[in-house]
């Protein structure tokens, strides 16, 4: 895994001051794993997690991890309403967990 950081910076706080420092390039290299599910209940209702973790070679103790689950419900033909919430441990990049939610509105029409 290669990761470029361009414009990547973070904040370090401390009792008496505030620093904002930027992140350098990183690679790793090592054991990965992933597992896809997805489950469809009803015809109108989709299910899906995708999760991976990468445990590097020079650092077991701190593998990445990435977990996306998405809940997709059909509101009609030609329209959807999807929720996809993503959380991203990478101790490489940054010390606490990311969490990032989504929720989209789809419309799709097939013309032929």
């Amino acid at each position: 895994r290669q990761v470029f950081a361009r414009n990547v910076f973070i904040i370090e706080t401390n009792s008496a001051e505030t620093n904002i420092l930027e992140k350098a390039d990183f690679g790793q290299f090592g054991a990965e794993g992933a597992v896809v599910l997805e489950f469809n209940p009803t015809r109108w209702a989709l299910l899906k997690l995708d999760t991976s973790l990468l445990a590097p070679f020079d650092d077991f103790s701190n593998p990445f991890l990435e977990l996306r689950a998405t809940l997709a419900l059909r509101l009609s033909s030609i329209a959807s309403l999807n929720y996809t919430v993503k959380i991203v441990d990478d101790p490489q990049l940054l010390d606490a967990t990311q969490i990032d939610q989504t929720i989209l509105l789809r419309f799709a029409y097939k013309l032929l």
